[in-house]
């Protein structure tokens, strides 16, 4: 393992653990699936611990049972068709700018047509939890959800003013940070597209209850 390498892993295990201090020392956990604004909502909470992202099941397993249960759990999701179209034009355009990124930007075809035949491919990669359903994101090995509440980025003021409420927070207005820059995602896609992603994200469409 080179030097680069090593202090990437270094201070990704400070971040991650002083997110874990963080979720000990308040009464919620907020688990941030990748291109639902969730830098948004961190930057509301008043949260640190960058963008790093994990799902409901390995939080559990880093908190513990008793933490857990105590704990409001959450997650924001979005719009699988409109969330993959962001999700790919931002690892196109680099992702967050860091050298891992942007060597990650080479690996996706520059044809967002091309991009969806592959989109299986692209779901197992691994280090890459960009592309899996938000369904996995939130449930446990038996698919069972394990969050308190699912909010949707189409409703997403509205959903977040109902998690103030539960923290007993007053209300404040989200920012809108970390955008993607593309066109509306249904421009994007063909007839053959929308299909495929249907077939891929069949479970987020079902359980959130998206239509394209």
């Amino acid at each position: 393992m080179n030097l680069e390498l090593n202090l990437r892993c270094f201070w990704k295990f400070i971040k991650q653990s002083e997110e874990r201090v963080e979720n000990d020392l308040r009464n919620f956990v907020f688990v941030h699936i990748q291109k639902t604004a969730g830098k948004s909502i961190k930057a509301a909470l008043g949260l640190k611990g960058g963008a790093y992202h994990r799902p409901a099941s390995v939080m559990h397993d880093e908190l513990g049972e008793a933490t857990w249960q105590s704990s409001f759990k959450f997650a924001f999701v979005r719009n699988p068709w409109d969330r993959l179209v962001s999700a790919y034009f931002y690892r196109r355009q680099g992702g967050n700018g860091s050298l891992n990124d942007r060597k990650r930007s080479k690996l996706y075809p520059s044809s967002f047509d091309q991009f969806c035949e592959r989109i299986d491919e692209f779901k197992s990669l691994p280090d890459e939890l960009m592309f899996i359903t938000q369904a996995d994101w939130v449930s446990d090995g038996n698919s069972k959800i394990i969050v308190d509440f699912v909010g949707k980025v189409e409703n997403i003021q509205s959903d977040f003013d109902l998690v103030c409420d539960e923290l007993k927070r007053p209300r404040i207005a989200l920012p809108y940070l970390n955008r993607s820059h593309h066109r509306s995602y249904r421009d994007v896609y063909s007839d053959r597209t929308k299909k495929i992603v249907c077939s891929a994200y069949q479970d987020d469409i079902d359980i959130f209850k998206y239509t394209f």
